[in-house]
């Protein structure tokens, strides 16, 4: 390939996750290193549900939860894995979760 501001090289694509059969398990395998890294204990009965002091992860594909009674855990966490380079959003209090209503 050459159009003259680039020279003549090729890239060579070496890992595709999207709309390939194992994509989600490279996310989950992923998301669980970052978690580990901060120090979040994966759950001895759902590989799915993580725990850090009274704060509590649970994912689902791509999507996931922090539950606390402590407020301030919980922007630890979303602070800790911003930092471990993880593009996350926060949309605040849950209202509903894969479908479910979820009241305070």
């Amino acid at each position: 390939m050459s159009d003259g501001s680039r020279g003549t090289h090729v890239l060579k694509l070496l890992k595709n996750m999207y709309e390939q059969k194992q994509a989600s398990r490279v996310w989950y395998n992923c998301l669980k290193e970052g978690l580990e890294q901060i120090v979040f204990t994966q759950s001895a009965i759902d590989e799915y549900v993580f725990y850090r002091g009274k704060t509590i992860f649970l994912c689902c594909v791509d999507d996931g939860i922090f539950a606390s009674t402590n407020q301030e855990e919980i922007d630890q966490a979303i602070n800790d894995l911003r930092s471990a380079k993880f593009g996350i959003e926060d949309k605040g209090d849950i209202e509903d979760y894969l479908g479910m209503t979820i009241e305070k």
